[in-house]
């Protein structure tokens, strides 16, 4: 190429593109599908995990997520917030800038406010009823209510108020409602997941050969939550399994990564974001590995996930310089993973997309660029301060690696500092194209100042 007449996986010339010596320490071969990816630069989504661990109170996990993949997670403790005691069997929501837990106790309301704090208790809605779930849903807020002196069950449409606007007399305990087609999917105590029309009854099972290929499988399968993907498929969580299906409740995948401990979330790009026995993981829907998250997600954070909402946050990382096809698929993208902090030292970049067991090198710098270079584009700057290059590892069997900084060594880590931006890409070797190598695309993070 013209414009760029050396390779980054050679030595160039210093004058041109330097410093090219400073090498990554700390190199793991992982494939983390498409991890965290959002097409819209700017977008960051909030999603809320809930512990139940034996504790006094319900500890709330903020998990907010930008487009570049990069993570952060905010811990409150509700017992420091609210003068009402809390039980620890409960369901939770977002409903606008508000949490609700639906407890054995009535609903509990909070408003998000900033800093420490994190959360305000508002107030409690109808007290002594029974609520089992709590899911955001078009028609407004879902909730299931069991009264315990009868031995009754409904389904409640609630405004944002808590009122209740419309009640369905059921015959049983649904939990983990999503939309779907005029009515929803619900999971029951009794019968797996049933198919429910505009008025909660039920007009047939869904899925039901998931639990003939979760026992071929011979992982089990006792179905918890469900997750609809962006793409219309479902996701239905069990205890030691996870089945995926298409929108006709077609079985395409078993996963068992670790004993799930409920639910799933969608990442904004088909990633899942699971708890697990052992941690908050991360598993690719298609390829159905699963991959441990670094930092502070090793808590068991128990009992329910929900993505019941999406908040216009600030986002710390941009993309920019899109991959080109290859071999494997339409282009390779590359991820930010961890908490845009240089002080929690958390960061990993993850490139994704590449071609199985092949080289990839991770190149970032101090300035973005975008210009033809293999053929792909070269999306860090090889002028001002130039491209730090990583250690050349190989791709996992899927083509996945992942790069984790290291955060005491000078050459790795000790440039990133508070206010300063970088620019991330992998490099990789491919014989799809006539040069022989491609690149994924580009994405930048600004540490916190």
């Amino acid at each position: 190429m013209a414009a760029l007449p050396c390779s980054l996986w050679e030595p160039c010339n210093p004058h041109f593109i330097s410093p090219f010596g400073m090498r990554l320490t700390s190199f793991t071969a992982v494939a983390l599908a498409s991890a965290f990816y959002t097409s819209a630069a700017n977008a960051q989504e909030r999603f809320t995990a809930l512990v139940d661990g034996g504790f006094a109170s319900p500890v709330v996990l903020d998990v907010e997520v930008d487009a570049g993949g990069v993570t952060d997670l905010v811990e409150t403790r509700l017992a420091l917030i609210t003068p009402v005691a809390i039980p620890n069997s409960f369901a939770v929501g977002r409903v606008g800038g508000q949490l609700w837990l639906g407890t054995e106790d009535g609903i509990f309301r909070y408003d998000e406010v900033g800093g420490a704090s994190r959360y305000a208790f508002v107030d409690q809605i109808v007290p002594g009823a029974r609520y089992t779930e709590i899911t955001l849903a078009p028609a407004g807020v879902i909730a299931m209510r069991l009264d315990v002196g009868t031995v009754q069950f409904s389904v409640e449409v609630l405004d944002p108020n808590g009122s209740v606007v419309q009640s369905f007399p059921v015959d049983r305990i649904y939990r983990s409602f999503v939309p779907f087609g005029a009515g929803y999917l619900a999971v029951s105590d009794s019968a797996g997941v049933e198919e429910l029309d505009a008025s909660f009854q039920p007009v047939g099972r869904f899925a039901p050969d998931a639990e003939m290929a979760a026992d071929a499988a011979g992982i089990g399968y006792f179905p918890d939550a469900l997750t609809r993907l962006s793409d219309g498929r479902i996701v239905i969580s069990a205890s030691v399994s996870l089945a995926i299906t298409n929108s006709a409740g077609d079985v395409l995948a078993i996963a068992n990564p670790g004993a799930f401990e409920s639910g799933a979330i969608e990442t904004g790009g088909g990633l899942l974001l699971v708890p697990c026995a052992d941690g908050l993981k991360l598993l690719d829907p298609d390829t159905l590995e699963a991959f441990e998250i670094d930092g502070d997600f090793v808590a068991d954070l128990g009992r329910r996930l929900s993505n019941a909402s999406s908040s216009a946050l600030p986002s710390a990382s941009a993309r920019a310089c899109t991959g080109a096809p290859n071999s494997v698929g339409p282009g390779a993208r590359i991820h930010l993973l961890g908490v845009d902090d240089s002080v929690q030292q958390t960061l990993s970049a993850v490139g994704v997309g590449m071609p199985g067991n092949t080289f990839a090198l991770p190149v970032f710098g101090t300035a973005s660029f975008d210009a033809p270079y293999g053929d792909g584009r070269l999306c860090v700057s090889p002028f001002q301060q130039g491209v730090t290059r990583g250690i050349v590892q190989r791709t996992s069997a899927l083509g996945s690696a992942q790069v984790r900084f290291d955060f005491q060594t000078a050459q790795t880590g000790a440039s990133f500092l508070p206010g300063t931006t970088w620019h991330f890409q992998m490099i990789y070797r491919d014989a799809f194209g006539a040069a022989g190598f491609n690149g994924t695309d580009g994405v930048s993070i600004t540490f916190r100042p």
